[in-house]
């Protein structure tokens, strides 16, 4: 625990020089690792960990003529605790402070903490595991409280004592905490006692290869590819619809295997660029030479008055590959963006079974990055959303974190602004 009293200790340090007198300058909160939806009693409470920067100026010594000064830097580390219904905070706790607890007389203080990070692990129970700089805890997910920490695991695994790693790399989750120890043996903790158990991961299941009528294997055209599919063919009520540009729906009707209707996902994609519109899509059924009977798409007929969409795919079930079906009104919501360029937007249009767009909702989120796409989480008639707004101003280029709540009766959507630490505007 020496570096955690030294976090303190300089904390401590930063308050008994402010009393004598100091200009003090906060930074923004930055992002650390991804968030996470938790689970406090079956309420859900979206954590967000964030550092900031903190300059003190320190007067060192002051006379008649002249003040001296010391520059002082701390790195705080934070828990964020938010309404994900209403996107608004509910509580934070200071995790760790770094900073330098020997810094005294005229120099600058050394700059400790710059390069240390923090990461949320996973959940089990009411426990929620993380890693801050190179310390290992579980907080209460209802209120903070700490529960366990490097400390509190070797007492209940006295075998352990010495043997738990202090880099985050080393940890994981599954179903509870994983970790290597330091002589290359896993362990997971699970329950209220901390007590470690071997740990070997579940065996893959691969399922069985699927099989054509003539007992052949049926191989896949391609493989899937890597990130998010969009969905972009779904079977509804009124029979198949596709949301396709023209070039992308005349490589779908190249279906003469069915590959395309059994795997969508093979169908060309137009990507950044795509001006997808509804199709109805004309699904047959043929059999082939060896006397195998199989479906495939057959034909496509443009929708009368369909708007183009940018970029456009349904909204799906999240995990899955299928639509997410909306009732009262009954029908399916479509991701799009407003333009292709930095000024574009994230949005959603609800659309009724007849295709008549019944809301459409702009959101204060970019949808261009591949490295940190937009998280979303479902919630009871609502979707929680966490990304990044870009903008530009005076020629610098700015990703602002945000996190919104949008809501899939009337659209309307609440948004916190991580960086600016306040509610925005529509």
């Amino acid at each position: 625990m020496q570096n955690g009293k030294k976090g303190l200790l300089a904390l401590l340090l930063g308050v008994a020089v402010w009393v004598c007198g100091c200009s003090t300058h906060i930074g923004p909160p930055e992002i650390q690792g991804p968030p996470a939806m938790v689970d406090d009693d079956g309420t859900p409470r979206f954590w967000l960990l964030t550092k900031r920067e903190e300059s003190r100026q320190v007067a060192t010594s002051t006379s008649r003529r002249s003040t001296s000064t010391r520059l002082d830097t701390f790195f705080h580390f934070d828990l964020q605790v938010m309404d994900p219904a209403t996107a608004r905070p509910l509580w934070n706790k200071r995790l760790l402070t770094l900073g330098d607890p020997d810094a005294h007389g005229y120099g600058p203080s050394r700059v400790i903490g710059s390069a240390a990070s923090a990461r949320l692990i996973g959940q089990e129970g009411e426990r929620v595991w993380l890693f801050v700089d190179e310390y290992l805890v579980a907080l209460r997910a209802s209120d903070g409280e700490t529960l366990a920490t490097f400390e509190t695991i070797e007492q209940a695994n006295p075998a352990l004592k010495g043997l738990l790693p202090r880099e985050t790399k080393h940890y994981g989750f599954d179903q509870g905490l994983v970790f290597m120890s330091a002589d290359a043996r896993a362990f997971v903790l699970r329950g209220p006692g901390f007590q470690a158990q071997p740990y070997a991961p579940a065996p893959k299941v691969v399922p069985p290869p699927e099989l054509k009528a003539n007992g052949s294997p049926r191989i896949a055209p391609m493989l899937p590819p890597m990130g998010e599919i969009p969905l972009r063919l779904v079977q509804t009520p009124a029979g198949w619809l596709g949301l396709y540009t023209e070039a992308e729906v005349a490589d779908a009707l190249e279906d003469t295997w069915g590959d395309h209707l059994r795997y969508p996902y093979s169908i060309t994609n137009d990507g950044s660029l795509a001006r997808r519109s509804f199709w109805r899509m004309e699904v047959a059924e043929t059999t082939d030479a060896y006397g195998e009977s199989f479906r495939h798409l057959a034909g496509a007929t443009p929708v009368a008055d369909s708007p183009v969409l940018l970029r456009g795919r349904f909204l799906k079930v999240i995990g899955t590959e299928e639509p997410r079906v909306l009732e009262n009104p009954a029908g399916l919501a479509v991701w799009h963006v407003t333009r292709i360029d930095g000024d574009g937007r994230l949005a959603l249009t609800r659309f009724n079974e007849d295709l008549a767009a019944i809301w459409t909702a702009e959101l204060p989120l970019a949808d261009t990055s591949t490295i940190n796409p937009v998280m979303v989480w479902p919630l009871e008639g609502r979707l929680v959303l966490f990304g990044r707004e870009e903008s530009t101003v005076d020629g610098v280029s700015l990703r602002e974190p945000r996190l919104v709540s949008l809501s899939l009766v009337d659209g309307a959507w609440q948004a916190w602004d991580v960086s600016g630490e306040t509610t925005l505007a529509k």
